[in-house]
């Protein structure tokens, strides 16, 4: 069975110019404030700068349990 939702956010990310977009899911809260965002960013090896938006949103179910 999958697990419930999870609150949290998604990052996506271009790099070097690059119109691929990476996208990262974070748990925590739905707004992360700028130094949430540059922790995460740096535990994946990215500047803010790479960073092109993020958003708030829920797992899926079947993420969670990935």
């Amino acid at each position: 069975m999958g697990a419930t939702p999870t609150g949290g956010w998604h990052l996506f990310i271009t790099k070097d110019g690059s119109t691929t977009k990476h996208e990262h899911f974070f748990d925590g809260p739905p707004l992360p404030s700028r130094a949430q965002r540059v922790a995460a960013l740096a535990h994946l090896g990215y500047r803010l700068a790479d960073a092109s938006y993020w958003t708030s949103a829920t797992r899926p179910a079947d993420a969670a349990t990935a």
